[in-house]
């Protein structure tokens, strides 16, 4: 039952997934690469910023409402950079 009255005060809602701030840059370069014909950008972090960690506990909403993310970081990426052309 979805009823609203059931519901938490507060929820996360995202992937569920945790990510190095290294691996989003990575992931935001070789997908930039790949969508601007070959020009790869350079990722410069300070020290101590790779190590950190990005991501939320989505398993409450999940289990409350059965929702699933239907979007991936990649395609997250890939749509901002279309919309960004745009």
């Amino acid at each position: 039952d979805l009823s609203p009255l059931k519901w938490k005060n507060k929820y996360n809602v995202g992937q569920s997934t945790t990510y190095k701030l290294l691996d989003i840059a990575k992931k935001v370069v070789d997908i930039t690469y790949q969508f601007n014909n070959g020009k790869k950008p350079r990722i410069i972090l300070e020290d101590g910023e790779t190590n950190m960690r990005f991501g939320m506990d989505s398993s409450l909403f999940m289990d409350d409402t059965g929702w699933k993310p239907q979007f991936t970081l990649e395609d997250s990426i890939l749509s901002i950079l279309k919309n960004m052309r745009k």
